[in-house]
């Protein structure tokens, strides 16, 4: 199987757009996104899950200060590291922002592509991330003779 963390950013700092009388801030653009190491413990034990994290920002765009509101105990610690090295677009305002970066661990086939296991951003606000499951020992792979990988075209 393959695992898959992704990062989505969602602003938490701007007004509700349903207020009939707040204007809607967009959450700031993303310049440097790191992806989640999926961590080794998680994979040998197939958890997959969800790890919201919020972050205070500076004016530079650098988080400040990040914590988890909600995730799997296997898989926040893996989540803050990268998003303390997340970059967002400087502000000219003299506000604090606050966002919240999502990480979505999931698993794949471990037959699955090459291609398919390359980290990627896709834009505007996602991260994604795949490794395949570890898999048991074989009689038929080892030092000697590694698992083969598919490539495809």
């Amino acid at each position: 199987m393959l695992s898959v963390a992704i990062a989505l950013l969602i602003s938490t700092g701007a007004p509700s757009a349903l207020g009939a009388d707040r204007d809607t801030i967009a959450p700031p653009p993303v310049m440097v996104a790191v992806a989640a190491e999926y961590p080794v413990i998680a994979t040998h034990a197939a958890v997959t899950g969800t790890v919201r994290i919020s972050a205070d920002l500076d004016d530079t765009g650098r988080p400040t200060r990040v914590t988890v509101i909600e995730g799997h105990p296997l898989l926040d610690s893996a989540s803050l590291t990268a998003a303390r090295r997340w970059r967002f677009a400087a502000s000219t305002a003299e506000r604090s922002r606050a966002v919240d970066i999502v990480f979505v661990y999931e698993m794949a086939p471990v037959d699955a592509c090459t291609q398919d296991v390359l980290p990627r951003f896709v834009a505007p606000n996602q991260m994604i991330l795949t490794h395949r499951k570890v898999v048991p020992p074989c009689q038929d792979c080892g030092p000697d003779k590694p698992i083969q990988y598919q490539v495809c075209e």
